[in-house]
């Protein structure tokens, strides 16, 4: 069952959020249930990763192959979903992990079932293999599920969220961004009442901060991993930290 008022000020909230990365990924297989399960009341929001098999069905993975984090190989828009999941997502990690699968979105959301925030991250490749139809089956999954206010869904690729936007008016979007937001991004996120941009910490200045913040909009900074470079997003005034030890730094940062 949802718990609204932990939802409602888990995005509204001032506090600084401490996002868990591919869920709790520094003691459990990425992008997997178990990783998600363990983020479950311990941080306020999750993140995942989500691409697309063969036959269209939506995966939770990182990278646009299974090599680096499962025991099988190749492109995942090549392969059916029924062959992905005879894979191990887990054994690469610790044979404890072995059994875990390469979790769809569905089985994701049906896990939390509302309990935590979760920024889902629409990798790239999507958008150059298939057709608006996949956002619309993405957003569909969150309507049937009931849980339109406990995400967030962000892209590299302005297309898709201005794709997601044009299919929905209210979902919360976030722009990810890998260098000093260009001139253009500004008015971007302007007209697509972009909730959050989501920088990489190491391009990220004050000016940036303020910008987007007299704009309206969060910053949810990434990858954090140093008790010093948490403490400097945390001086900057950002707005929370995409983590691969988020419990570790709010651990560091609340002793301090």
């Amino acid at each position: 069952m949802k718990n609204k008022e932990l939802i409602l000020t888990g995005f509204e909230t001032n506090e600084f959020m401490f996002i868990a990365h591919r869920g709790m990924k520094s003691e459990y297989p990425e992008n997997t249930l178990a990783a998600f399960k363990a983020a479950l009341h311990m941080v306020p929001m999750l993140e995942l990763d989500v691409t697309f098999t063969s036959d269209h069905e939506i995966v939770v993975i990182h990278d646009d192959t299974l090599d680096r984090t499962t025991n099988g190989h190749g492109p995942v828009n090549l392969i059916s979903a029924v062959e992905i999941k005879k894979l191990s997502a887990g054994q690469w990690f610790h044979p404890a992990y072995a059994l875990e699968t390469v979790p769809t979105l569905r089985e994701v959301f049906e896990l939390t079932g509302g309990q935590i925030l979760i920024n889902i991250e629409i990798k790239s490749i999507v958008s150059k293999s298939f057709k608006p139809a996949m956002e619309e089956r993405i957003l569909q999954l969150i309507k049937d599920m009931n849980i339109e206010d406990t995400v967030l869904i962000s892209s590299f690729n302005w297309k898709m969220l201005e794709n997601i936007r044009n299919l929905n008016s209210s979902i919360r979007l976030g722009l990810i961004s890998n260098h000093v937001a260009a001139h253009n991004a500004l008015p971007f996120c302007q007209d697509l009442q972009v909730f959050s941009w989501n920088p990489c910490h190491e391009e990220l200045s004050q000016d940036q901060v303020d910008l987007m913040h007299t704009e309206g909009m969060r910053i949810y900074a990434y990858t954090v991993n140093s008790p010093k470079d948490a403490s400097k997003m945390l001086l900057m005034g950002v707005d929370g930290i995409f983590s691969d030890q988020p419990l570790y730094l709010k651990n560091v940062l609340t002793n301090v």
